[in-house]
């Protein structure tokens, strides 16, 4: 068993459940926390912190800093930063990390695995296209975010490729038709769909 305090960067839903990923405070690693080592998402029971005003139970929210306990490390190749989740340490303690401390989390690759919005799941797993992480934090010029069939998807500029991504952030809905002229958006490189990994828009980070 494993401690690991993070900063949340992503907790949105799948399947019903939540995936949620973060960086560790001190080293800046990622870690997704799964359910199974198969990758499955979180239940809601097992994410919750207790609200010291209300005595509330709320689940936890990006932006927060929060201790967990991992069983071990599970990772798949196309999502190398998977831990085993086991639960929350201290429910208790839940605070917001100040907004001007998010640029020592951005990671700065040359592209978000290219310039397409999915990789070949085959090509992933044969180890022709190699994955060393699934998630990115980074700082993104000119979103914007649309609905298109049911569906929110975010627009935005990264060091100057145009990215039309799906998203499953929770309250993007609040921002469509409207445009920011800069914010942090956490990507993922999401599970296995009819032969492709797709890119996912996890969360946004409003300045």
């Amino acid at each position: 068993m494993e401690t690991k305090e993070l900063l949340v960067l992503a907790r949105s839903k799948k399947h019903g459940k939540y995936c949620v990923a973060g960086k560790t405070i001190d080293s800046k690693m990622w870690i997704r926390a799964v359910s199974t080592p198969c990758g499955a998402a979180v239940g809601s029971h097992s994410i919750f912190y207790i609200d010291k005003g209300d005595n509330k139970k709320y689940i936890i929210y990006q932006g927060q800093i929060i201790k967990f306990n991992f069983f071990r490390p599970t990772p798949l190749t196309h999502q190398p930063e998977n831990w085993h989740f086991d639960r929350i340490v201290s429910p208790q303690e839940a605070p917001y990390v100040n907004k001007n401390n998010l640029v020592s989390f951005i990671d700065q690759p040359a592209s978000l695995w290219g310039r397409d919005n999915k990789i070949s799941y085959a090509q992933i797993k044969s180890g022709i296209y190699k994955v060393p992480q699934s998630l990115y934090f980074i700082k993104v010029q000119n979103l914007s975010v649309h609905s298109q069939f049911g569906k929110k998807r975010v627009v935005f500029t990264y060091n100057n490729i145009h990215y039309n991504l799906p998203t499953t952030f929770h309250d993007a809905g609040k921002y469509i038709d409207k445009t920011l002229e800069s914010c942090f958006l956490c990507v993922s490189l999401g599970e296995e769909y009819n032969g492709y990994c797709y890119k996912l828009v996890a969360s946004i980070f409003f300045i």
